[in-house]
């Protein structure tokens, strides 16, 4: 660009590379990195005007429920960081031109309450209009800005892996995990009300409220407790011997030395954890959850878990 104390000369064309200042009438309707065109008669300004309005509509996108809200300082900017989005699988809601709003702030929240990890805003060489900065503060709403659009990208994505994660946990955490215990001979330390035995865990894990099955889908009872040197304990993985109290059964009755019993899993909990979160089982859950699988069809549950 020239030196602005220089004056600038008129010319009636320019080649590329060069430096311009443009004289034009009402500059705020200008959107920066938008095209130039010359119009000769109004049959041309009506064409023109046209094709500028689908060019911008295709850019300003409000086709997807969820997605992140984003915006830019230019159309060109707004064009690399939507196509940057889209190669990553990344869903977008809104893309403009200009400075977050409190509307901005406002879509965004909306996302956030059934997709946390797209509930954001990304703005590349711009700031905020009226309340809307103060107004993502005080709802937590995520904002990645800056002047460098891969670092923007970068930091969103590195979030969005975070918190994904962070959800995937805490889903693993309240879902109901497949446990298989025998009952330990000559361990029997109570008869019933509750009844207290010795057991081993053979696979997966045992928690107390677990609800037991025997091998013909029979439930026996509910874990109340679970002692490990006479010590309560959370939960019992696979390898453990420890003593549970079962409140229901009586033992010599439904319950037996040397007997196999199963948590009995919730048939979405079960789904969830064939499918979507198979990856995250721990060895031989899976196998146990198959095993479970077969006890219900036996039982009648022809399709358990997924009918």
């Amino acid at each position: 660009m020239r030196d602005p104390r220089d004056k600038f000369t008129r010319t009636n064309e320019i080649f590329a590379s060069a430096g311009v200042k443009l004289l034009v009438q009402d500059p705020e309707n200008a959107l920066a990195g938008a095209p130039i065109f010359v119009a000769n008669s109004e049959e041309e300004i009506n064409q023109l005007s046209q094709e500028i309005e689908d060019e911008l509509r295709s850019l300003r996108i409000e086709t997807q429920d969820e997605g992140i809200i984003l915006k830019a300082d230019t159309l060109g900017s707004l064009e690399a960081l939507i196509g940057m989005l889209k190669s990553n699988g990344i869903p977008i809601r809104i893309a403009d031109v200009g400075d977050i709003t409190k509307r901005d702030v406002i879509e965004a929240l909306i996302t956030a309450e059934k997709l946390p990890q797209y509930g954001v805003i990304l703005g590349f060489n711009v700031g905020f209009q009226g309340e809307a900065e103060e107004e993502a503060y005080l709802q937590g709403l995520p904002i990645f800005t800056g002047n460098i659009i891969y670092h923007i990208i970068d930091e969103y994505m590195a979030w969005k892996a975070e918190t994904e994660e962070k959800e995937k946990s805490q889903v693993l955490a309240d879902l109901q995990r497949p446990g298989k215990i025998k009952i330990l001979p000559n361990y029997i330390f109570r008869i019933s009300k509750p009844a207290v035995v010795g057991v081993e865990v053979l696979a997966g894990m045992i928690k107390p409220r677990n609800i037991l099955i025997r091998e013909d889908n029979r439930r026996v009872g509910v874990i109340q407790q679970i002692q490990e040197n006479r010590q309560n304990i959370e939960k019992a993985t696979v390898g453990k011997q420890v003593a549970v109290s079962i409140r229901g059964p009586t033992v010599g009755r439904q319950i037996k030395e040397e007997m196999i019993l199963y948590v009995d899993i919730r048939k979405r909990d079960a789904r969830l954890l064939m499918t979507k979160y198979k990856d995250q089982l721990e060895p031989g859950e899976l196998e146990l959850l198959e095993e479970m699988v077969k006890i219900k069809q036996r039982a009648g549950f022809k399709y358990w878990p997924y009918g």
